[in-house]
């Protein structure tokens, strides 16, 4: 059945037809404003909760490690549970404010520079997680520097440091939060540093140095016939040419030494000499990634010690693991199908494709053979 409102009795009551339209409408746009503040308020109170429940987990991680008289190095970590301090009388379960849930939780306890540090990471399932849960490391950033290390500079003039980048596994590039000191001296001549020193969310330390040497006079030039390899290679060699323009090159002082890491050597711990336009090979029979490093002086004892770019030797064999049995027995006259092998290699990872096998087997006559 429909109902027609009789436009008169509408009228008669006081309201037209288009002011009871227009009067639900209004409630309508009430209803929805009164609903999203309801809402926003919500939002707002859970959010608090959460972060009170942080607030409690980072206290009580305090007062567990005193209680458990808990002594870290310097440097180091250790996660404690929201389960252990529950155990421990020192806290409630973590309840989650929206679904009235049990959260799960820790909080990562560290010591660096001599100073605990309490960071709380909280698990509410769908309603709420802090930024970075289970992804606790202890693998500090990487940092690289830029340009020439070392570097020589003359004294008396400007210098102005190029700098680093920095990566963190967990928290990517952190580069806008590295702190760089210096002591370098332009109007003395030495031996300087510029130490770059950055901390990612889990305060995990990534330090490098920059060394800075400052001389009165222009130090030697050195080139490379090959500046490093960026693919690995059982060896490489590069010729070192080392010259000077003023005093020229000091024949006895030409050294180098191979290292695996970037750390400026001392001059004192070069032995290995080598006559100048010279090719030096890189270590034999070794895997990894190794830097050639050249101390040369020119005839007023002005000093140059730079290195190449990372050169990726590779001399590790591959591992071949052969499946099913081995010695393998079968009857003559019957069908061998053999079960193959896998290959796996420390820089190429797996290269069971990369096998190739050949076999003497022949099972119509009893003997011996190899695959």
């Amino acid at each position: 059945m429909i109902k027609f409102f009789n436009k008169n009795k509408l009228t008669a009551l006081g309201f037209t037809l288009i002011e009871v339209i227009a009067s639900m409408a209004i409630l309508g746009v009430i209803i929805v404003i009164i609903v999203s503040s309801v809402q926003r308020t919500l939002d707002y109170s859970f959010e608090k909760a959460y972060d009170f429940n942080l607030d409690t987990m980072e206290k009580a991680a305090k007062e567990y490690v005193l209680k458990k008289n808990i002594k870290l190095n310097n440097p180091s970590s250790q996660i404690i549970t929201v389960e252990e301090m529950v155990n421990l009388g020192i806290i409630d379960e973590i309840i989650d404010p929206e679904d009235k849930y049990v959260c799960q939780g820790y909080v990562l306890a560290q010591k660096f520079d001599n100073k605990y540090y309490f960071t709380p990471y909280l698990d509410c399932g769908d309603n709420y997680q802090t930024s970075g849960y289970g992804q606790t490391d202890e693998i500090p950033p990487v940092i690289t520097v830029l340009g020439e290390n070392p570097i020589t500079v003359l004294k008396g003039t400007s210098y102005t440091d190029e700098g680093a980048t920095a990566i963190d596994n967990i928290d990517g590039d952190l580069t806008s939060k590295i702190v760089a000191t210096s002591n370098v001296n332009m109007n003395n001549y030495g031996t300087y540093n510029v130490t770059y020193t950055v901390y990612d969310k889990l305060y995990n330390k990534g330090t490098t140095t920059r060394t800075v040497y400052v001389t009165e006079a222009v130090p030697p030039t050195v080139t490379f016939s090959m500046n490093g390899n960026a693919t690995y290679a059982i060896s490489r060699n590069t010729t070192v040419t080392v010259s000077d323009t003023e005093s020229g090159v000091k024949a006895s002082s030409l050294k180098y030494q191979w290292t695996t890491s970037t750390d400026v050597p001392d001059e004192g711990s070069f032995y290995s000499s080598f006559t100048n336009g010279m090719a030096i090979n890189t270590p034999v029979g070794v895997t990894g990634d190794y830097y050639l490093w050249i101390l040369a002086k020119d005839n007023e004892d002005n000093t140059k010690i730079t290195r190449t770019d990372v050169f990726k030797i590779d001399n590790t064999v591959p591992v071949i693991t052969i499946l099913g049995d081995n010695p393998k027995y079968v009857s003559s006259g019957t069908t061998y199908t053999d079960a193959g092998a896998t290959a796996s290699d420390d820089i190429n990872g797996n290269i069971t494709g990369n096998i190739s096998a050949t076999s003497t087997v022949n099972t119509n006559l009893a003997g011996t053979y190899t695959v």
